[in-house]
């Protein structure tokens, strides 16, 4: 599997640290997935995410575990949202899952389209259509707030339909589906 990338970044001086507890901020946070429908890209955004992540002082050990409401993928065109609504099997299967236990430095030279260089990759797997596989999600620029009460971050990956089972009805739809992700942490009280 081939996985796009992107970095984490690091606070600017004055900031707070990323680490601590987190809930994702479900009014913050979009993923987006582009797919080529009939040779030409097309685009909709995923915009019900909710999940938890466990940022530690050691990467390493960094934990995520994310749901996104599969029904309630938006493109823009009703007949779109229909194929996806089709393709994706949500009356049988209405949620995607991903749930990582650790990072990973990325040794690879790419830089993204935000002009960073890929450094950590999230490494876990990736529930879709009731098949589960392996999948390692780069995270990219992560941005704590000056008061340290959430995190901004973004991050990337490319994952295919056929190990998913996600009938592509011929060559109407292609096989590479490149997700970004881009959203808010909010910290957990303690």
């Amino acid at each position: 599997m081939r996985t796009t990338t992107s970095v984490p970044g690091t606070a600017s001086p004055g900031t707070t640290r990323v680490s601590g507890s987190y809930r994702i901020d479900e009014t913050g946070t979009q993923v987006e997935v582009g797919v080529r429908i009939g040779g030409l890209p097309a685009w909709a955004t995923f915009d019900t995410v909710h999940g938890d992540a466990e940022v530690p002082s050691d990467l390493t050990t960094a934990r995520v575990h994310a749901t996104i409401d599969a029904t309630r993928l938006r493109s823009g065109s009703r007949r779109l949202d229909r194929l996806a609504a089709t393709v994706l099997d949500v009356d049988d299967h209405p949620v995607i899952r991903f749930d990582a236990d650790r990072m990973e430095p990325i040794l690879e030279s790419f830089v993204t389209h935000d002009g960073d260089r890929p450094l950590w990759a999230l490494v876990g797997t990736l529930t879709v259509c009731g098949i589960t596989r392996p999948v390692r999600i780069a995270v990219g620029v992560v941005r704590p707030t000056r008061d340290g009460t959430a995190m901004r971050f973004e991050a990337t990956t490319t994952v295919r339909c056929a190990e998913f089972g996600i009938r592509r009805r011929g060559r109407l739809i292609g096989d590479l589906v490149r997700v970004r992700i881009t959203g808010a942490g909010l910290r957990n009280e303690r």
